[in-house]
C-alpha cells in the first residue's frame, strides 16, 4: 500500500512538473501594424455622432511582454503563465501603457494571462485583444459617446492588424 501511495505521488509530482515546463514563454517585444480602423466621430456643428473610416496607413503600436514567471489557472484552463504587458503607439516618445487583467481575479491586476497565445487586456478605456498563434491584434475604445462633452474630440473605434515579434 506504501509503495502505491508513493508512486501515486510521483506521478502527481511528474505531471505537475511536466505541465509547468511545457508553458510557452511569449516574452519579447511585438510590432504591430494596423490595418483598418473604424468608428464613431462628432460633427460638433450638428452635433450628430456619425460613421467613420479611419486612415491606419502609417500607424502601428509597439507592445512589450514580460514574463513575471507567475502562472495561474481558472476552472476552464487548468495552467497558464502571467505577463506584464505594455503597449504605445510606435514613435512615441511616452511611456508604454501598462495593461490590467481581471481574468479569473475579484480585481484588476498587473499580472496578465496568456491562453493558449491569447491575451486580453485594459488600460483606461481601451481593449487590446492578441492571438499570438495567429498574429492578430484587435483594438477597441469605448470612450467619447457616453461623455456630455459638446466639442468631443475622443472618437469610439475598433482597429485590427498584425503583429510581428522584433525581439
Amino acid at each position: 500500500m506504501k509503495r502505491i501511495l508513493i508512486t501515486g505521488c510521483l506521478i502527481v509530482a511528474c505531471a505537475s512538473v511536466s505541465s509547468a515546463q511545457t508553458l510557452q514563454d511569449y516574452s519579447g517585444s511585438y510590432l504591430c501594424k494596423l490595418a483598418a480602423s473604424a468608428g464613431l466621430r462628432l460633427n460638433a456643428q450638428s452635433q450628430t455622432w456619425n460613421g467613420v473610416t479611419f486612415d491606419v496607413t502609417n500607424s502601428s503600436v509597439l507592445m512589450k511582454i514580460t514574463n513575471t514567471n507567475k502562472t495561474g489557472s481558472s476552472q476552464i484552463y487548468p495552467e497558464f503563465g502571467k505577463y506584464s504587458v505594455a503597449f504605445k503607439d510606435f514613435g512615441s516618445t511616452g511611456k508604454a501603457q501598462d495593461c490590467v487583467s481581471n481574468y479569473a481575479s475579484a480585481k484588476f491586476t498587473s499580472e496578465v494571462p496568456i491562453i493558449e497565445g491569447r491575451l486580453e487586456c485594459n488600460f483606461f478605456a481601451t481593449t487590446y485583444r492578441v492571438n499570438l498563434q495567429t498574429n492578430r491584434i484587435q483594438i477597441t475604445f469605448d470612450g467619447g459617446y457616453m461623455d456630455d462633452w459638446k466639442e468631443n474630440q475622443d472618437t469610439p473605434y475598433i482597429a485590427v492588424g498584425v503583429c510581428d515579434k522584433v525581439s
